[in-house]
């Protein structure tokens, strides 16, 4: 593993499907890119996880609208983007569009995705030309790993570069499910936070103005 803040070896790394460790503006995530099998075998391997899908992290407009299939899930995509709720700490679940084609997404008609608010991620991003997985630092079923000492102590050696950040934020993100077949929304994780639940009654307010 190495240890330096390069953005630019990051970049080498993951786009030559080598896995690293960053710091979100939620929590830690194992990352890599989408279409890079052997590292997603890697994080399932030390995750203990076998089936559940990984979040997609990006912050290009373009590419957002694109994962999607229905029109409704992207006029609410387009909403939470106009009224500031992207980016943010939601994670939007939704049919994802046909010409999606990641390798661990082949058995799931659906994705899930997030445009963080984080400089480091939109810098990725962007460098790469690519959204990345992203996958909180714990064994599956285990709480999250947010400490950068312990996940420094217990993954060092299990992935190619650790993004060295002493960040304080340490809760996940919201995650709901659009569906557009009966144009409601679905919470599947609420964090309980203040936070969360004035984001809820934005997105309750931009779900009635799309239907």
């Amino acid at each position: 593993m190495r240890c330096n803040n390069d953005i630019n070896e990051f970049v080498k790394v993951i786009a030559s499907q080598g896995l690293v460790i960053l710091p979100t503006d939620t929590i830690y995530g194992f990352s890599c890119l989408p279409t890079s099998i052997h590292a997603i075998d890697r994080i399932k391997s030390i995750k203990k996880r076998s089936d559940k899908p990984f979040i997609i992290l990006d912050t290009d407009m373009k590419r957002m609208r694109s994962y999607f299939k229905y029109a409704f899930a992207d006029k609410v995509v387009r909403e939470m983007i106009n009224d500031k709720v992207w980016p943010g700490k939601v994670t939007v679940i939704a049919e994802k569009c046909a010409k999606i084609d990641y390798p661990f997404l082949s058995d799931i008609n659906t994705i899930a995705v997030r445009w963080p608010d984080n400089d480091l991620i939109n810098e990725l991003n962007t460098k790469l030309n690519s959204g990345i997985i992203s996958t909180s630092i714990n064994n599956s079923g285990e709480k999250e790993i947010n400490s950068l000492s312990e996940i420094k102590h217990n993954y060092h050696d299990k992935v190619d570069h650790i993004w060295e950040d002493n960040s304080e934020c340490n809760i996940p993100s919201l995650i709901i499910r659009i569906d557009s077949e009966y144009k409601k929304l679905v919470v599947v994780r609420d964090p309980g936070t203040t936070e969360s639940k004035e984001i809820l009654f934005k997105l309750d307010n931009i779900i009635n103005r799309c239907r």
